[in-house]
């Protein structure tokens, strides 16, 4: 049996020399990335109209680069901590890859997202 791992990419959009999906791949047989759109920065001022065309090239262009390399960008739409655990079981992933940041709603998602998996899946 192959295990699973999600890349779970927030600021840093880029495959070459990405550490969250370097870290996946050199632990599991299979790494799916994803982005999840936030719905509460969705909703706030933060998602101006230039941001969030700039943020829709960058998927396409992320996605096209994973794509050349045999995998594609998972896009979900909701409560951060909850897409993703819900993609973690949806896909049997034995652990979860972030990377850190410094910010308190970050950290806040974070430990929702380790108290929604539960036991059964790392969160890197």
């Amino acid at each position: 049996m192959s295990s699973v791992a999600l890349a779970v990419l927030t600021r840093d959009l880029r495959v070459h020399d990405n550490p969250v999906l370097s870290a996946a791949a050199h632990e599991a047989d299979a790494v799916v990335p994803v982005f999840v759109l936030d719905e509460a920065i969705l909703r706030s001022a933060y998602n101006r109209p230039n941001r969030a065309r700039f943020l829709a090239e960058s998927h396409a262009d992320l996605d096209a680069s994973l794509a050349d390399r045999g995998a594609g960008l998972v896009v979900r739409r909701g409560r951060w901590p909850e897409e993703v655990a819900r993609l973690a079981q949806e896909a049997g992933a034995a652990s979860v890859h972030v990377a850190g940041d410094v910010t308190g709603y970050s950290r806040r998602r974070l430990t929702e997202l380790r108290e929604g998996l539960g036991h059964d899946v790392r969160v890197e």
